[in-house]
């Protein structure tokens, strides 16, 4: 992979301002004037072109701790080594290290399982100063074609000797491997998934309205009603559901919370190959009413398990599943309590997720996958689709068309 200019912004944990009036540094109004239009949008770095940055609240730091992450992404068929040139300069908040600084690194995630070998700065240890150019070398283990993803966070002393450095920024790099097994998707690639079976999900025209205008096509595509734009998601909990669970609105439905959860449950619950993440895909697509309610819609059977109707990712229903996953969280203050407010299965994106991922492992669903000894690809998800769904397989056909599609450019690196 060739070298690419990087810019690196060190301002997340700088908060002693100097040299300006009333206690604002000289240099934040302009910078303010010509950001203040800023949009929030991630930095790819793809072929060495980098395009614009995006300034974050990072839970890892607290509140209130924002700074530029910039994602690098390669398809480099050599991933054992990665090396970039970076700028270092002041953001929108100058660190008081005016004169020099020394800056170190260290590499943070839970997926890199020894993969990074070596993470190097060619001037660690020397003082450095604004506009200053430093060279970035990861050296990593992995063969031809894996994935990985993981964090670089950068941290600055005003001396080699301060024991409490300061936290000044973190770059996100997504090694793309041949396919999408064991790595994470990235925000833009799951909004492109949305897309994708919205797009490819057909509904049909009612016989009323071709009678009304016989030029009216047999089918359209979800994407022709405003509710299955492929901007929103997890935006229908109150529609179609009695009260009071209609107030049970998911608090967080951001592509970046629905990207972040997935990949958190993907790695809790091991559906690392393409074709796992393609058959839970494909089933919480159809559980969610197309990625659009993390609820139940009233029907003939809710009444009979109300008010532990399903709920999540794929539907948690009846009291004893409650119980179950509520038992199987103990110590969790928020999961343990699911069977007493069975509401946070809904409203809570981290326990839709789970509660999904969960399912899907105490069913040993993997292993259907797995071991499904050269059958039919539709007959295995059919088979997935009973253990899901029961034996009414509701939707069965949108839920293969959902397989196939989602395969199809996960195995072929296509997002």
């Amino acid at each position: 992979m060739k070298p690419a200019d990087y810019k690196f912004l060190p301002l997340v944990a700088c908060t002693d301002i100097v040299d300006g009036q009333d206690g604002q540094d000289k240099d934040v109004p302009n910078y303010n004037k010509q950001h203040q239009n800023d949009k929030p949008s991630k930095s790819f770095i793809q072929g060495g072109n980098e395009t614009c940055g995006e300034f974050l609240k990072d839970e890892d730091y607290g509140k209130n701790r924002e700074y530029s992450i910039y994602e690098l992404i390669t398809n480099s068929a050599d991933n054992k080594k990665i090396e970039l040139e970076i700028t270092l300069q002041s953001g929108s908040r100058r660190c008081y290290y005016d004169e020099t600084m020394y800056i170190s690194t260290k590499v943070t995630d839970e997926t890199v399982e020894n993969k990074v070998k070596k993470v190097t700065v060619d001037k660690e240890g020397k003082p450095l100063k604004y506009n200053d150019k430093l060279k970035l070398t990861i050296e990593t283990t992995l063969k031809e074609g894996e994935s990985l993803s993981f964090y670089v966070d950068f941290y600055a002393r005003k001396k080699t000797t301060d024991e409490n450095p300061l936290h000044c920024g973190r770059m996100k790099f997504i090694v793309k491997g041949k396919c999408y097994c064991n790595r994470d998707f990235t925000v833009q690639e799951v909004k492109n998934i949305v897309k994708i079976l919205r797009e490819n999900t057909f509904y049909k025209t009612s016989e009323k309205d071709k009678k009304n205008n016989p030029k009216l096509k047999d089918k359209y595509p979800l994407t022709n009603l405003p509710y299955y734009s492929v901007d929103k998601i997890f935006h229908r909990n109150d529609e179609k559901v009695s009260k009071p669970y209609n107030k049970e609105i998911l608090l967080d439905n951001s592509f970046e919370s629905f990207t972040k959860n997935l990949n958190k449950i993907f790695r809790k619950y091991k559906i690392d190959t393409c074709e796992e993440k393609a058959h839970f895909l494909a089933q919480i697509f159809i559980e969610t009413q197309y990625f659009t309610s993390t609820i139940e819609k009233d029907n003939s059977y809710t009444p009979s398990y109300d008010p532990y109707r399903g709920r999540g990712f794929i539907h948690l229903s009846l009291k004893g599943n409650y119980k179950k996953y509520a038992e199987s969280n103990i110590g969790d203050d928020k999961k343990s309590k699911v069977l007493e407010d069975y509401s946070l299965v809904a409203k809570d994106i981290e326990i839709a997720a789970d509660v999904g991922g969960w399912y899907w492992d105490s069913r040993n669903i993997n292993k259907i996958i797995e071991n499904s000894n050269n059958r039919e690809t539709d007959e295995i998800i059919k088979a997935v689709t009973k253990v899901v769904n029961g034996n009414q397989m509701l939707n069965l056909e949108e839920r293969k068309n959902a397989y196939h599609l989602l395969i199809k450019v996960l195995k072929s690196n296509d997002l």
